[in-house]
């Protein structure tokens, strides 16, 4: 509940609504770098985050990929596992859900592997590692 100070001579902040479950997770991503200012981005990505219950991890190769997961108390429940790129689609059925986060290292095939994974997950996150 939030109180107002009738005073006070800015006007209130607008509320923040919880972004469409329809948006695709670029459009929330948006979203989310053009909300209120006002709010501290971590506490931004914390509430973009606050319905994921598993954060993965994907290393690339050439051939294969190993995925390892934390859960938000940063506890491993997941992997490591190595998956070839033949059984990759097999994989994101069995495995992911909507309550996953993905972050996928920058490499040549890595928006290839985020156009499978997007349609799947809560989110995916592309990292480049800076030499």
């Amino acid at each position: 509940m939030s109180t107002m100070v009738v005073s006070s001579p800015d006007p209130p902040a607008p509320q923040r609504e919880t972004p469409s479950p329809n948006l695709s997770p670029a459009e929330r991503l948006g979203l989310l770098a053009l909300s209120d200012r006002e709010t501290p981005e971590i506490t931004q990505r914390r509430q973009f985050f606050r319905e994921v219950d598993r954060f993965f991890g994907l290393d690339v190769h050439r051939e294969y990929m190993v995925a390892t997961a934390v859960n938000q108390e940063l506890r491993v429940v997941a992997g490591p596992t190595r998956v070839t790129w033949e059984h990759f689609e097999a994989w994101i059925d069995r495995t992911l859900s909507r309550k996953d986060a993905i972050v996928v290292e920058m490499t040549t095939n890595t928006w290839q592997i985020y156009d499978r994974l997007v349609e799947h997950v809560h989110s995916v996150t592309v990292v480049h590692r800076h030499t």
